[in-house]
C-alpha cells in the first residue's frame, strides 16, 4: 500500500488506539508495525503546503471541492509526487482543469 492509502485508513482511528495495536506486536521486527510507526512519526503530521484560501485564490470554489482539493495534495505528499509549494501549484491547477 502506499503511504497516502494507510493513512487514510489510520487518520480515522484514534493515536491512543493505534499505540495499544502497535504495542501488541510483539517484535518490533513485524512487518505490521512499521507503517504503524511511520504514520504515528511522519505521515499523520504531513499536510500540503496550500491551504483553503490559496485553492480558493486558483479558482477553486469555496464548497467541498476545496477539502477534495486538500486530500489529493496530502496524499500526493505522501507518496511522493509532490515535495515543494510550486509542484502542489501545478498538481492544483492540474486538478482544477480537470474538473
Amino acid at each position: 500500500m502506499r503511504p497516502s492509502q494507510i493513512a487514510e485508513i489510520l487518520d480515522k482511528i484514534s493515536v491512543g488506539a493505534l499505540s495499544v495495536a502497535l504495542a501488541s506486536l510483539v517484535s518490533g521486527a513485524d512487518r505490521r508495525a512499521e507503517p504503524l510507526r511511520r504514520y504515528l512519526r511522519e505521515w499523520r503530521w504531513d499536510q500540503p503546503l496550500l491551504r483553503g484560501d490559496d485553492l480558493i485564490g486558483l479558482g477553486c470554489p469555496p464548497d467541498q471541492r476545496v477539502g477534495e482539493l486538500l486530500r489529493a495534495l496530502r496524499s500526493a505528499r505522501l507518496d511522493g509526487e509532490v515535495r515543494t509549494e510550486a509542484e502542489e501549484l501545478a498538481l492544483a491547477r492540474r486538478w482544477l482543469q480537470e474538473r
